[in-house]
């Protein structure tokens, strides 16, 4: 089997055009803003909830707004993407990022929630549209555009997320410069999608089938877009309360907050290589459950291993098996909604779809766990609805990992 870096080889090589390359390191750019930027702020969320004063209900706002604004956003988005063209559409969200990013550190609790919306709707964009451009432009290399894309993601928020708790605790670096760099990163994303505007639209817009979601009412009907709707909510319930709370929970575990930081980037960078092995051995199988499930299962046996784990090393063996959900099962929810679809319209509709249900199944993580932590001090509870929710991601990944067409069931 080739490997990761000749496929890489092969991208860049004359095999492909110079236009798709540049498209492909713009879709790379955009995805370092797709995770990043909320999860270097999570990691420091206790710091910045001292520093305006507010409780851990309100703090888990914070992360709550972004995911509303995805799941709200999301099932508009592909309409946008498929009247307009997905470069410019993208380009209005990543300007949406950069200014939500310089006003989320200017003043208090409102403008941080309000900048934070503006950065989740620009996020939830990306989110949508990034899986059908793929599609559209790199149909024979989905698996390795798909597993680069996700690389990318989680490289950056890995190294962010945990460098961010590390320069606040120990370099006593205020939570706003550090979340001051996402400033420069989101203007370099702006840039390279508004020279993407003036590669010719029939380029970067689907020429099939061009009908809106509520036109095709088949998809709301379809086992397997529920399927993958609830795989991809669970996921995301699962990675964001992981990230926001997991100091928090280790703190109550007796841990300090310096070993928090070096367990969250455990946890991220952990899953760099499932985030580009799942999507190029999912694009080569015929029927994905074994990797939907095997992703599922590193959620529920970490979860598991966290609520009884007593010792440093424990903890430690416990991230690097909850990487495996972590990557694998985003990885696996956007394969799989790549490959359930014939055409980039549709997967851009159900990409929308299960990111707009999804979200808000995700949406409650972070208060829910937020309030919990804070109304009973301790970490069991939370852990027990992890647990509940990885069982759901097991159950999702058996039906959504089965072969078929979203296409034709509607």
């Amino acid at each position: 089997m080739k490997t990761g870096l000749l496929l890489w080889g092969e991208v860049l090589s004359k095999k492909i055009k110079p236009i798709a390359v540049f498209i492909l390191f713009s879709i790379l750019v955009m995805s370092l803003n797709l995770r990043a930027p909320l999860t270097s702020a999570s990691a420091i969320l206790d710091f910045i909830a001292k520093d305006l004063n507010i409780s851990e209900t309100y703090s888990g706002f914070v992360m709550t707004v972004p995911l509303l604004a995805f799941a709200i956003s999301s099932l508009f988005i592909p309409s946008l993407g498929i009247k307009y063209g997905y470069s410019i559409t993208i380009f209005i969200s990543s300007i949406l990022i950069f200014l939500g990013e310089i006003l989320r550190i200017s003043f208090g609790f409102k403008a941080l929630l309000f900048g934070t919306a503006l950065i989740g709707l620009g996020i939830s964009t990306g989110n949508v549209l990034i899986p059908s451009i793929i599609k559209l432009k790199f149909p024979n290399r989905l698996g390795l555009v798909t597993g680069l894309y996700g690389v990318a993601m989680n490289l950056i928020s890995a190294s962010f997320t945990g460098t961010s708790l590390y320069l606040v605790t120990k370099k006593e670096i205020g939570w706003r410069v550090i979340l001051s760099v996402w400033i420069i990163i989101s203007f370099i994303t702006m840039i390279l999608w508004f020279i993407n505007l003036f590669i010719r639209k029939d380029k970067m817009i689907e020429t099939g089938d061009r009908r809106n979601l509520f036109e095709r009412k088949g998809i709301l009907k379809s086992k397997i877009s529920w399927a993958i709707i609830i795989y991809m909510g669970s996921q995301s319930f699962l990675f964001y309360t992981t990230v926001t709370w997991l100091p928090k929970i280790l703190y109550l575990k007796g841990f300090d907050y310096s070993f928090s930081s070096y367990m969250i980037t455990v946890f991220q960078i952990s899953a760099l290589p499932l985030s580009l092995l799942i999507p190029i051995i999912a694009d080569k199988m015929k029927n994905q459950k074994l990797i939907a499930v095997f992703a599922a299962l590193g959620y529920l046996l970490g979860s598991i291993g966290l609520l009884f784990g007593r010792k440093e090393i424990h903890i430690i063996i416990t991230m690097v098996i909850m990487a495996i959900g972590c990557s694998g099962a985003y990885a696996a929810a956007i394969i799989l909604i790549e490959l359930r679809s014939k055409t980039s319209s549709t997967v851009s509709l159900i990409s929308g779809l299960s990111q707009s249900i999804g979200y808000i199944i995700a949406a409650i993580g972070p208060v829910l766990l937020g309030y919990l932590l804070g109304h009973f001090g301790n970490y069991q509870i939370p852990l027990l609805i992890f647990i509940l929710i990885s069982s759901f991601l097991v159950i999702t990944g058996l039906i959504a990992g089965k072969p078929g067409y979203i296409d034709d069931e509607n």
